[in-house]
C-alpha cells in the first residue's frame, strides 16, 4: 500500500514470500557467487556499472545524473577552465544550490564537479544558440568564464530571459552599450569582478572611501601581477620569469595593446604594439626583482574611482613582471611569434623553418644572450620542435608555450597587488599603501583561480540573496558590492595588509 502522504507498508503475506523465495539464495550471496542463475538474473549494478540485462537504463541514469533536483537556487557556470575551480566549489558549499557546469571540456567539468551531489555537467557547445538560451531561461544566475569576446551574445540572452549575468571581464564598449536594455529590463550585468579587474577595483574603493572629507588624492598608483612563486623561477625551470595560470593567449595579446596614464598632471599614451618599450623597474618589494609597464588605459578609472579633477597629478594602473620577461616578449613581437593575422602554415614543420620563413635576414647575435637564451629553451632555433599548426602563429605559439610553461602539480604560483595613494589636506600629506601577497597551494588551486573565481562566486551567491540590488551594467565600485565581497574574501585569508606614513 503506497500512499503519497503516509509511509508506504508491505503487505505481511508479501514480506513473507519475498524471504522465503530469497532464503535458498543468501548462502550464495555471501559468499559471492554471483554467476549463479537466479542471483545473476536480479543483479542490477556490478562493479561500478551495470549489467548487460540493465544496459538500457544507462540513458535515464545520465539524464538524471545532469540536471539540477528541486533546489531553489540554480547558478549556471559557462565554462570549466583555469579559474572554475574554486567557483564551483564556494557555491556547492551552499545549502540549497545547484550549480551546471556548462563545457565543451567534459573532462575538465568531471574533475571539478567530482564528489559534489549538487553539481551537474552539461556539454555545451557556446556556438549552440538553442541549447545557450535554455540552459539560461533554467538558471536563476549565470556566471561566464568563457573568453570575454562572447559576453555581450550571453548577456543579450540574458536580457531576454530576465536572469543576472556575473563575469570576470573588462567592460567592453559592447557591453557598456547594453546598460539602458538591462536597466530597464531589471537585470543586472556584473562584471569585472575577479582580480585585475576586480579585487583592485574594490580595495582602492574601500581604501577612498575611508578618507575624510578635507583629504584629496592627489596620486595613485597601483600594481598587480600574477607570477610564479620565487622558487619557480629558475633558469633551469623557467627562463622567461614566467608560467601560465590562465588563458596563454590572454597574456601575449596584453602585451600589444596601448595604454594611457596620467604622470606628473600630464597624459602620456602609448600606441597598440609598442608597449614592450615602457618598461621600468619596480621597487616596491625588495624581496622581488620586479619590471613593470603601464595596464590599457588607466584613465577612464579616474573617472569611475570618482578622482577627475586637476588635483590628481598621477594616476596609473600597471602589470608586474620578473625582470626580463619584457625584453623576451619584445623579441616574441619582432620574431613574428604573436602575429595574428591568418596565414597558410601547413607545410611549416619546424619552429626555426617559421623563423627562417618570416624573418630571413634574423641576425640571431643581434639578440641579446638573456633573450637567446630564453628562446633556445622555448626551441624557438631548433629544427627539431615541431611547429603545431594552428589558424594563426600566436595560436601556435600559445600551443608552445602551454607545453613548455604551464604549472606542475607540485608548483605553486604567487599574486601580488600593491596600491599606493599620495593623500593631501591643509595639515599634512600622508601615504597610504595596500598590499596583498597570495600564494598558491601545490597540488590545489592556483593563487590565480582564487583571486579570480572566489570574488565572482561570493557577489554570485549576493545576488541569489537579494543584497545586489543594482541593474545595468555594474562593476563592484559601489559599496552594496565591494564591502560584503572584500569582508568575504577577508575570511577566506585573501587579505590586505595596510600601511600608512607622513611625507
Amino acid at each position: 500500500m503506497s500512499i503519497d502522504n503516509l509511509p508506504t507498508e508491505m503487505p505481511l503475506e508479501a514480506s513473507e514470500h519475498f524471504s522465503a523465495s530469497l532464503f535458498p539464495f543468501i548462502k550464495e550471496l555471501i559468499v559471492g557467487n554471483f554467476s549463479h542463475p537466479v542471483l545473476s538474473r536480479a543483479t542490477i549494478t556490478f562493479e561500478s556499472g551495470l549489467t548487460e540485462k540493465f544496459k538500457k537504463l544507462e540513458k535515464h541514469i545520465k539524464l538524471s545524473a545532469s540536471s539540477p533536483t528541486n533546489a531553489t537556487k540554480r547558478v549556471l557556470v559557462l565554462g570549466s577552465g583555469f579559474v572554475a575551480g574554486p567557483l564551483v566549489d564556494y557555491l556547492a558549499g551552499v545549502n540549497n544550490y545547484s550549480v551546471t557546469v556548462a563545457t565543451n571540456n567534459l573532462n575538465e567539468a568531471k574533475l571539478i564537479s567530482s564528489n559534489k551531489s549538487n553539481v551537474y555537467v552539461k556539454e555545451f557547445d557556446v556556438s549552440d544558440a538553442e541549447l545557450l538560451n535554455n540552459l539560461i531561461s533554467e538558471s536563476d544566475v549565470v556566471v561566464s568564464l568563457l573568453p570575454a569576446s562572447f559576453h555581450v551574445g550571453i548577456a543579450k540572452s540574458c536580457i531576454r530571459h530576465g536572469k543576472n549575468l556575473v563575469t570576470a571581464s573588462y567592460v567592453s564598449p559592447e557591453m557598456q552599450s547594453l546598460h539602458e536594455l538591462a536597466k530597464s529590463s531589471k537585470v543586472l550585468l556584473l562584471n569585472e569582478i575577479g582580480l585585475d579587474p576586480g579585487i583592485d577595483h574594490m580595495s582602492t574603493m574601500k581604501r577612498l572611501a575611508s578618507l575624510s572629507p578635507d583629504e584629496k588624492v592627489i596620486s595613485y598608483k597601483s600594481w598587480c601581477g600574477g607570477l610564479p612563486a620565487p622558487e619557480h623561477t629558475l633558469k633551469s625551470i623557467s627562463p622567461i620569469g614566467y608560467k601560465f595560470s590562465w588563458s596563454p593567449k590572454g597574456v601575449l595579446l596584453a602585451t600589444l595593446k596601448g595604454a594611457k596614464y596620467i604622470d606628473s598632471k600630464r597624459m602620456t599614451e602609448i600606441p597598440e604594439g609598442e608597449l614592450m618599450e615602457n618598461v621600468k623597474d619596480i621597487e616596491i618589494f625588495k624581496g622581488f626583482s620586479f619590471e613593470g609597464i603601464p595596464n590599457r588605459d588607466s584613465i577612464k578609472y579616474q573617472r569611475i574611482y570618482g578622482l577627475e579633477g586637476n588635483q590628481v597629478e598621477t594616476f596609473f594602473r600597471g602589470t608586474l613582471r620578473y625582470k626580463g620577461f619584457c625584453d623576451v616578449m619584445k623579441w616574441c613581437q619582432q620574431l613574428k611569434l604573436l602575429d595574428s593575422t591568418q596565414v597558410d602554415l601547413s607545410r611549416v614543420k619546424s619552429w626555426n623553418e617559421y623563423i627562417m620563413k618570416t624573418s630571413p635576414n634574423l641576425r640571431t647575435n643581434e639578440i641579446p644572450p638573456d633573450v637567446k637564451e630564453t628562446l633556445n629553451w622555448l626551441g624557438i632555433f631548433s629544427d627539431s620542435k615541431r611547429f603545431v599548426v594552428k589558424e594563426t602563429a600566436l595560436d601556435s605559439f600559445c600551443e608552445l608555450l602551454k607545453e613548455k610553461l604551464v604549472y606542475e602539480k607540485e608548483e605553486r604560483d604567487m599574486v601580488c597587488m600593491h596600491h599606493e595613494f599620495i593623500v593631501k589636506s591643509a595639515k599634512n600629506e600622508r601615504v597610504l599603501q595596500s598590499t596583498l601577497i597570495l600564494y598558491g597551494e601545490p597540488h590545489g588551486f592556483s593563487a590565480m583561480a582564487k583571486t579570480v573565481g572566489l570574488p565572482a562566486a561570493i557577489a554570485t551567491k549576493l545576488i541569489m540573496e537579494g543584497k545586489i540590488t543594482e541593474t545595468g551594467v555594474v562593476r563592484p565600485t559601489i559599496k552594496e558590492i565591494y564591502d560584503p565581497v572584500l569582508k568575504e574574501l577577508d575570511k577566506l585569508e585573501i587579505k590586505f595588509v595596510e600601511n600608512e606614513s607622513r611625507k
